[in-house]
């Protein structure tokens, strides 16, 4: 679910940030979608064995909150990125 919402925003943005002037120590493109991946099976594997071991406790809410926000975080962070971004440059060219 946040990872689509993401793509979503990252494709619209896709052109806009190939137009910009990037190191050439910068990763190529195909590198963020393997590294994004990773990052959010590693995220779903640690709320897995964390919410797990958590189950019946006080500390099961903070971690459901916790892990919520995170991943609310990575979608809106590609939303403001790759699309508010985007429409700024546009508006201040």
């Amino acid at each position: 679910g946040i990872s689509n919402f993401g793509r979503y925003f990252m494709q619209s943005g896709a052109q806009w940030y190939e137009t910009l002037n990037r190191p050439t120590i910068a990763p190529p493109n195909w590198v963020f979608g393997v590294a994004w991946t990773v990052i959010y099976i590693c995220t779903a594997l640690s709320a897995v064995i964390a919410l797990s071991q958590a189950r019946g406790t006080r500390r099961f809410s903070l971690l459901v909150i916790l892990f919520s926000v995170n991943g609310i975080g990575n979608a809106l962070w590609t939303y403001f990125f790759f699309y508010i971004t985007r429409k700024k440059s546009y508006i201040t060219i």
